[in-house]
């Protein structure tokens, strides 16, 4: 989470100016207690509009990614460090550093109609009043919908700027869309 300007503990959701998931696949044959990870740079930084995780099963929440395909230094150097900027109106203004608060191992699984987030926390060893707050449980699962980021939107809920992927990609995502075995 980070903080909102010129916060820079926050204690709670009201202190928070936005919330965000990193996720990190892990590379193929990998397994957790082998020792560090390599990064394999195709890490993706979601953000959570709401601010928070939603509390129960008829809760529904969006999520948009806002950065994939980088590596864990890039978004710690670019992205987590806290800045100072000037504005017009207040001077110079301080932009918080993110606060983790935690981290876990996730899978996304399907049932066959629909597909799964789910996760477990690794740290903290247990649930404190911030976690609490922002809906992170030791234990999670969530329905995933997705949506082609090259498809039109709703005008409601259309971005101010569309994604911007590499031709490389698209081209690749498209044609494994038809791919069949």
């Amino acid at each position: 989470m980070r903080g909102r300007v010129g916060t820079d503990n926050p204690t709670g959701v009201l202190d928070i100016a936005r919330s965000y998931i990193v996720l990190r696949p892990l590379p193929a044959g990998a397994a957790l207690g082998d020792g560090a990870i390599v990064d394999m740079k195709n890490n993706r930084l979601l953000a959570l509009p709401k601010k928070v995780l939603p509390k129960s099963g008829n809760d529904k929440f969006l999520t948009f990614v806002e950065k994939a395909g980088v590596s864990l230094d890039d978004l710690r150097k670019d992205f987590m460090e806290g800045s100072d900027y000037s504005t017009k109106t207040t001077g110079t203004s301080h932009s918080p550093a993110v606060t983790p608060i935690g981290e876990g191992v996730y899978a996304i699984t399907t049932t066959g109609r629909e597909s799964h987030l789910v996760y477990m926390l690794t740290i903290p060893s247990e649930i404190g009043d911030v976690q609490e707050e922002m809906g992170l449980q030791e234990k999670g699962s969530f329905v995933l919908s997705l949506k082609n980021p090259t498809a039109s939107a709703p005008a409601n809920a259309t971005l101010p700027q569309g994604p911007d992927y590499p031709k490389e990609w698209v081209l690749q995502k498209m044609i494994s869309q038809y791919h069949v075995d």
